[in-house]
């Protein structure tokens, strides 16, 4: 049993295998996310006044030092699909401005990408083809749908359906040297692989932290290079400039403060990256890579599907997905959480159903094999 799962909120008889949905969050963050929450109603105004900014740009700091850029870059928002949507909305392509998507991204997004279609901006698709063998293979199939149209390009840094981890360091080099603008859509990358945005470039650059690196729930983050900032439209306009703690960014400013609501869960992040130092952190990632691979192997061995890439591959981290011999994903995950208490993430795709096991921190070799136990059970095989 993982020696961290005690320090999390997790119910002890749940076996949780969707990290990548959202998060735990550790009991000692949780507590001081809870005791923003009780300042807030205990001191109102004032707590909003004073304590409320310096708080909120000393996690900004932190967060901006955690993937390496200037905090003057950076600022807090709710979640990716937040920030994802001020970026288009501010975003002024010519017309006609063609926008890059690849067959990998967050299905939620598709409802925006249909609105923008309907005001000025025309998404191009880009099939990533399987199984992946190398990452100049991957850079080559995306870029080859670029034409003199395309004036954008929006990519996952890690694929919400397969946790495929794309190039984007390379695709914002070569982007920039054609003039075309880099969006990047960062929800599932900080807390799972290092994220270095003064190496990767990118013109915008979207993160959560209430998945991977198991911030409370409804805190993310929005980089923009300095360049286009003045040309970002916040979504709620509100007090900028005149409110207190104020630095005199439009970036920051314009989100500090959008009306009352609770960012208790934004503030509490220095709490989680102390968190972080107390318990080894990158050692816990790596033993849960270690978990992924055996599991991915395993589950090769038990179906002989072939995977998207190898389990020994750079291709992904913790999160992967497989393929199972049925349609009925519903049915797959109603018995796996019925009988089992697992909970697991998936998808249709091509006519089969897809699960996608997520191995965190507090995830052990017992939570693994229970996984391949209840799925052995299903389709009556012997584990």
């Amino acid at each position: 049993m993982s020696s961290l799962k005690s320090k999390f909120l997790l119910s002890p008889d749940v076996t949780y295998l969707n990290h990548g949905a959202c998060g735990a969050c550790p009991k000692e963050v949780f507590w001081e996310y809870q005791k923003f929450q009780l300042d807030f109603e205990q001191h109102g105004c004032r707590f909003m006044d004073f304590s409320y900014p310096e708080q909120f740009h000393r996690s900004r700091e932190e967060l901006a030092a955690f993937v390496n850029c200037s905090p003057s870059d950076l600022t807090l928002i709710p979640n990716v699909t937040h920030g994802v949507t001020t970026v288009l909305r501010s975003l002024m392509l010519p017309s006609p401005g063609e926008i890059l998507l690849t067959n990998q991204r967050y299905r939620a997004f598709e409802r925006l990408w249909e609105e923008s279609a309907l005001e000025r901006i025309i998404p191009v698709e880009t099939m990533v083809n399987f199984p992946v063998s190398s990452n100049q293979e991957l850079l080559e199939n995306i870029w080859s749908n670029v034409n003199r149209n395309t004036s954008a390009i929006f990519i996952s840094h890690i694929a919400s359906p397969t946790g495929l981890i794309f190039p984007v360091a390379e695709l914002c080099r070569k982007a920039r040297e054609r003039g075309i603008f880099t969006i990047i859509d960062g929800a599932h990358a900080p807390g799972l692989i290092p994220v270095d945005l003064e190496a990767i470039d990118p013109d915008f650059y979207i993160g959560n932290c209430h998945k991977w690196m198991s911030a409370p729930k409804g805190v993310g983050f929005l980089y923009v290079r300095e360049e286009l900032q003045a040309y970002l439209k916040p979504l709620v306009v509100s007090h900028g400039q005149e409110f207190p703690g104020a630095i005199g960014s439009p970036l920051v400013d314009d989100t500090l403060w959008t009306g009352v609501k609770d960012s208790s869960a934004m503030l509490s992040l220095p709490a989680l990256f102390k968190f972080y130092s107390e318990n080894d952190w990158s050692a816990q990632q790596e033993r849960a890579h270690q978990l992924a691979v055996s599991c991915h192997q395993s589950l090769i061995a038990m179906f002989g599907n072939p995977p998207l890439f190898q389990p020994e591959s750079s291709f992904y981290r913790q999160m992967f997905a497989y393929p199972l011999p049925t349609k009925d994903l519903a049915k797959v995950k109603t018995f796996l959480f019925e009988k089992h208490k697992i909970v697991i993430g998936g998808f249709p795709y091509e006519d089969q159903a897809w699960i996608r096991p997520s191995f965190a921190a507090y995830n052990s070799e017992e939570d693994r094999d229970h996984l391949l136990q209840a799925l052995a059970d299903y389709f009556s095989l012997t584990h």
